[in-house]
Protein backbone atom coordinates (compact mmCIF):
# COMPACT_ATOMS: atom_id res chain seq x y z
CA UNK A 1 0.00 0.00 0.00
CA UNK A 2 1.31 3.12 -1.11
CA UNK A 3 1.09 5.43 2.13
CA UNK A 4 0.45 9.02 2.15
CA UNK A 5 -0.36 11.77 4.81
CA UNK A 6 -3.36 12.93 4.94
CA UNK A 7 -4.17 16.63 6.13
CA UNK A 8 -6.35 17.73 8.57
CA UNK A 9 -8.45 20.87 7.58
CA UNK A 10 -10.49 22.57 10.65
CA UNK A 11 -13.38 23.86 7.98
CA UNK A 12 -16.33 21.95 7.91
CA UNK A 13 -17.33 21.60 3.43
CA UNK A 14 -20.52 19.74 2.72
CA UNK A 15 -20.12 17.86 -0.46
CA UNK A 16 -22.96 16.81 -2.20
CA UNK A 17 -21.51 14.54 -4.37
CA UNK A 18 -20.19 12.44 -0.97
CA UNK A 19 -20.49 8.73 -1.29
CA UNK A 20 -21.40 7.22 1.99
CA UNK A 21 -23.67 8.58 4.46
CA UNK A 22 -22.33 10.74 7.43
CA UNK A 23 -24.56 11.63 10.11
CA UNK A 24 -22.16 13.68 12.50
CA UNK A 25 -20.20 17.24 11.14
CA UNK A 26 -17.23 18.87 12.43
CA UNK A 27 -18.87 20.37 15.92
CA UNK A 28 -20.05 16.54 17.00
CA UNK A 29 -16.17 15.84 16.36
CA UNK A 30 -15.17 18.48 18.68
CA UNK A 31 -17.93 17.92 21.15
CA UNK A 32 -16.87 14.30 21.51
CA UNK A 33 -13.01 15.42 21.26
CA UNK A 34 -13.66 17.84 23.99
CA UNK A 35 -14.93 15.27 26.87
CA UNK A 36 -11.89 13.27 26.65
CA UNK A 37 -9.84 15.32 28.94
CA UNK A 38 -8.22 13.33 31.50
CA UNK A 39 -5.59 15.29 33.41
CA UNK A 40 -2.00 13.93 34.39
CA UNK A 41 -3.06 13.55 37.61
CA UNK A 42 -5.91 11.51 36.55
CA UNK A 43 -3.49 8.90 34.84
CA UNK A 44 -0.10 9.00 36.38
CA UNK A 45 -0.56 6.60 38.93
CA UNK A 46 -2.19 3.99 36.95
CA UNK A 47 0.50 4.34 34.40
CA UNK A 48 2.98 4.04 37.29
CA UNK A 49 1.27 0.83 38.98
CA UNK A 50 2.06 -0.67 35.29
CA UNK A 51 5.88 -0.15 34.44
CA UNK A 52 7.60 -2.78 33.02
CA UNK A 53 11.23 -1.83 35.58
CA UNK A 54 12.90 1.60 36.19
CA UNK A 55 12.63 4.16 33.70
CA UNK A 56 14.97 3.69 31.25
CA UNK A 57 17.56 6.51 30.59
CA UNK A 58 19.85 5.22 28.02
CA UNK A 59 18.66 3.50 24.45
CA UNK A 60 20.80 0.80 25.06
CA UNK A 61 18.92 -0.22 28.10
CA UNK A 62 15.50 -1.06 26.29
CA UNK A 63 16.56 -4.42 24.90
CA UNK A 64 16.82 -6.38 28.17
CA UNK A 65 13.21 -5.60 29.08
CA UNK A 66 12.38 -6.33 25.30
CA UNK A 67 14.40 -10.03 25.75
CA UNK A 68 12.60 -10.43 29.22
CA UNK A 69 8.96 -9.87 26.95
CA UNK A 70 7.82 -6.92 29.06
CA UNK A 71 8.12 -4.57 26.63
CA UNK A 72 7.02 -5.35 22.79
CA UNK A 73 8.24 -3.87 19.22
CA UNK A 74 5.32 -2.13 18.22
CA UNK A 75 5.57 -2.02 14.31
CA UNK A 76 3.46 -0.95 11.05
CA UNK A 77 0.49 -3.26 10.37
CA UNK A 78 -2.98 -3.30 8.52
CA UNK A 79 -3.87 -1.90 12.05
CA UNK A 80 -2.33 1.14 12.23
CA UNK A 81 0.64 2.74 10.75
CA UNK A 82 4.15 3.97 13.05
CA UNK A 83 4.79 7.42 12.18
CA UNK A 84 9.14 8.15 12.29
CA UNK A 85 10.09 8.64 15.71
CA UNK A 86 12.54 11.09 16.73
CA UNK A 87 11.44 11.39 20.87
CA UNK A 88 10.24 8.10 21.60
CA UNK A 89 10.80 4.07 20.76
CA UNK A 90 8.23 1.83 18.91
CA UNK A 91 7.52 -0.39 22.20
CA UNK A 92 5.27 -0.74 24.51
CA UNK A 93 4.23 -3.23 27.37
CA UNK A 94 2.22 -6.27 26.16
CA UNK A 95 -1.08 -4.64 28.02
CA UNK A 96 -1.05 -1.03 26.37
CA UNK A 97 0.17 -3.37 22.84
CA UNK A 98 -3.18 -4.97 22.85
CA UNK A 99 -4.98 -1.83 23.93
CA UNK A 100 -3.13 -0.40 20.64
CA UNK A 101 -4.19 -3.06 18.83
CA UNK A 102 -7.85 -2.91 19.77
CA UNK A 103 -8.30 0.81 19.11
CA UNK A 104 -6.54 0.28 15.85
CA UNK A 105 -9.16 -3.00 14.64
CA UNK A 106 -12.37 -0.96 16.03
CA UNK A 107 -11.82 2.10 14.25
CA UNK A 108 -10.88 0.05 11.27
CA UNK A 109 -14.36 -1.84 11.91
CA UNK A 110 -16.16 1.20 11.67
CA UNK A 111 -14.79 2.54 8.80
CA UNK A 112 -15.26 -1.04 6.20
CA UNK A 113 -18.45 -0.47 4.72
CA UNK A 114 -17.22 2.71 3.75
CA UNK A 115 -15.22 4.39 0.68
CA UNK A 116 -12.24 5.07 3.64
CA UNK A 117 -11.86 1.78 4.68
CA UNK A 118 -8.30 1.49 3.75
CA UNK A 119 -7.84 4.66 6.23
CA UNK A 120 -5.63 3.60 9.28
CA UNK A 121 -4.49 6.12 12.52
CA UNK A 122 -1.24 6.98 12.61
CA UNK A 123 1.03 6.69 16.24
CA UNK A 124 3.01 9.46 16.86
CA UNK A 125 5.16 8.45 20.04
CA UNK A 126 5.44 5.60 21.97
CA UNK A 127 8.13 4.59 24.59
CA UNK A 128 9.73 7.50 25.77
CA UNK A 129 13.33 7.49 27.61
CA UNK A 130 15.10 9.62 30.45
CA UNK A 131 17.29 11.59 27.95
CA UNK A 132 14.37 11.88 25.40
CA UNK A 133 12.00 13.40 27.79
CA UNK A 134 14.88 15.81 28.78
CA UNK A 135 15.33 16.50 25.24
CA UNK A 136 11.82 16.83 24.46
CA UNK A 137 11.60 19.13 27.15
CA UNK A 138 13.85 21.58 25.68
CA UNK A 139 11.06 21.80 22.65
CA UNK A 140 7.83 21.41 24.30
CA UNK A 141 6.99 23.09 26.85
CA UNK A 142 4.19 20.68 27.88
CA UNK A 143 6.30 18.19 28.46
CA UNK A 144 6.66 16.59 32.09
CA UNK A 145 9.53 14.75 33.45
CA UNK A 146 7.98 12.26 35.10
CA UNK A 147 5.72 11.40 31.95
CA UNK A 148 3.63 8.28 31.10
CA UNK A 149 5.15 7.51 28.08
CA UNK A 150 8.37 6.32 30.39
CA UNK A 151 6.64 3.59 31.81
CA UNK A 152 5.61 2.00 28.20
CA UNK A 153 2.08 1.79 29.26
CA UNK A 154 1.53 5.22 26.62
CA UNK A 155 1.02 6.08 22.73
CA UNK A 156 -0.33 8.89 20.98
CA UNK A 157 -2.53 9.15 18.14
CA UNK A 158 -2.39 11.80 15.52
CA UNK A 159 -5.56 13.71 14.62
CA UNK A 160 -4.14 16.11 12.38
CA UNK A 161 -3.12 12.99 9.69
CA UNK A 162 -3.92 9.65 8.49
CA UNK A 163 -2.62 7.30 6.17
CA UNK A 164 -4.74 6.12 2.91
CA UNK A 165 -4.01 5.28 -0.46
CA UNK A 166 -5.79 8.41 -1.58
CA UNK A 167 -6.56 11.93 -1.22
CA UNK A 168 -9.02 12.71 1.05
CA UNK A 169 -11.50 15.71 1.29
CA UNK A 170 -11.72 17.95 3.75
CA UNK A 171 -15.51 16.51 4.66
CA UNK A 172 -13.77 12.88 4.52
CA UNK A 173 -11.20 14.23 7.00
CA UNK A 174 -13.79 15.38 9.44
CA UNK A 175 -15.23 12.49 9.54
CA UNK A 176 -12.18 10.28 10.03
CA UNK A 177 -11.77 12.83 13.60
CA UNK A 178 -15.23 11.75 14.65
CA UNK A 179 -14.54 7.92 14.27
CA UNK A 180 -11.60 7.73 15.87
CA UNK A 181 -12.93 10.36 18.70
CA UNK A 182 -15.99 8.39 19.28
CA UNK A 183 -13.57 5.38 19.02
CA UNK A 184 -11.52 6.32 22.00
CA UNK A 185 -14.50 7.81 24.01
CA UNK A 186 -16.07 4.02 24.06
CA UNK A 187 -12.77 2.33 25.34
CA UNK A 188 -12.56 5.01 27.57
CA UNK A 189 -16.12 4.29 28.85
CA UNK A 190 -15.43 0.88 29.09
CA UNK A 191 -12.36 1.38 31.54
CA UNK A 192 -9.71 0.38 28.99
CA UNK A 193 -8.08 3.95 28.71
CA UNK A 194 -7.41 7.44 29.92
CA UNK A 195 -7.30 9.73 27.13
CA UNK A 196 -5.99 13.35 26.68
CA UNK A 197 -7.42 15.72 23.40
CA UNK A 198 -4.10 17.64 23.27
CA UNK A 199 -4.78 20.74 21.25
CA UNK A 200 -1.30 22.14 20.62
CA UNK A 201 0.15 19.06 19.72
CA UNK A 202 -3.03 17.59 17.76
CA UNK A 203 -3.19 14.05 19.05
CA UNK A 204 -5.06 12.28 21.10
CA UNK A 205 -2.70 10.93 24.47
CA UNK A 206 -4.20 7.06 25.76
CA UNK A 207 -2.77 5.61 28.55
CA UNK A 208 -3.67 1.92 28.96
CA UNK A 209 -5.85 1.40 32.18
CA UNK A 210 -5.11 -1.36 34.67
CA UNK A 211 -8.22 -2.16 36.96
Amino acid sequence: MEENLIFFFPNHFKNPSYSFKVENDCEEYEYVASKLNDRYFDYIWNSAYQKFGTPIKETNEIKKYYDAKKLILVSSSDLYVVDSLFHSFAFLTPDAKHLLDDIGLAFKEKLKNTTLKNTLILITSLLRTEKTIKNLMRKNRNSVRLSSHLHGTTFDIAYSKFVGTKKLTPFELNYLNDVLAKTLYEFRENKRCFVTYEINQTCFHVVNRKN
